[in-house]
């Protein structure tokens, strides 16, 4: 009996210090994929999670969010640029509200717009705008590629009623698609999609929109979220570009354990047979 206590005793200290190298192989993952998540509500702005985009003097923290106001009509876009790359199929959701301005005379429309890029040839935005000569609001869903240098763009535009939203471009596979929800982002709606393969996403963005002249606009930024399979500080590489290593490490991690375990059981053999051993 002392022999099969002492036996189990050992396993235990060899499991006990075991479990610190498992740790450190094989960590536990803190969420499923990455995702970055602010909330403007209440005067709250973490100005370090952010660059600022345009003239950060147009940028207040407010009670209802965060507010960009251009109201002498500058002519710049004005807004958030979050600080990751973006890799696999990702989520960006902010939720807005534009706030009363007249409409421009001319232009592409004056309001809010998402915008992601990889910095290359590839981009999409989703812009919630008042546009010259409409009665309500409209939503564009643009996408621009540059093929032999020259910049092929493609936009739709739906009317939409409400000034509040939850805007949200999605990447899942090969397509981006444009999606609104107006209940708080419960449900969304999708307006539009195209293939959308560039990886990785460089810029993410979220402005208030001059419509390319001299506009006035006034926007509500009430929060921001992006999720997505990896995202990366801007200038580091990507965990995925470590497979490689990644690999060396599990397989070294499974050989330490398989020794440990033969371990174990030669220790819990050994110290079984004793008392045989001495008996004859």
């Amino acid at each position: 009996m002392n022999t099969v206590l002492a036996s189990l005793h050992t396993v235990w200290n060899v499991c006990w210090r075991l479990r610190w190298l498992l740790a450190i192989l094989f960590p536990l993952p803190l969420t499923a994929g990455h995702e970055f998540r602010e909330s403007f509500v209440d005067g709250q702005f973490n100005q370090m999670a952010f660059a600022v985009v345009g003239n950060g003097e147009l940028i207040t923290a407010s009670v209802e969010g965060l507010r960009i106001t251009d109201a002498k009509g500058t002519g710049e876009n004005t807004g958030l640029l979050i600080p990751y790359e973006v890799y696999g199929d990702f989520q960006f959701t902010v939720e807005v509200r534009l706030n009363e301005l007249p409409a421009p005379d001319s232009g592409y429309g004056t309001g809010v717009a998402l915008l992601m890029e990889d910095g290359d040839s590839h981009g999409g935005s989703l812009q919630l705008v008042r546009l010259p000569s409409k009665p309500a609001h409209t939503l564009v869903a643009h996408h621009f590629e540059i093929v032999a240098g020259e910049h092929q763009h493609r936009a739709e535009t739906f009317a939409f009623i409400s000034e509040k939203a939850v805007l949200q471009l999605q990447r899942a596979g090969s397509e981006l698609r444009y999606r609104v929800s107006t209940d708080g982002g419960r449900t969304f709606k999708q307006y539009f999609q195209t293939a959308f393969v560039s990886d990785p996403i460089r810029v993410v963005q979220v402005y208030g929109q001059a419509g390319g002249g001299h506009y006035p606009f006034d926007v509500t930024l009430q929060s921001v979220s992006l999720t997505a399979d990896e995202l990366a500080r801007s200038g580091r590489p990507a965990k995925k570009a470590d497979r490689g290593q990644l690999s060396a490490v599990i397989a070294t991690g499974i050989g330490v354990i398989a020794v440990a375990i033969a371990s174990i059981w030669l220790v819990v053999t050994r110290r079984a047979g004793a008392p045989d051993a001495e008996q004859a």
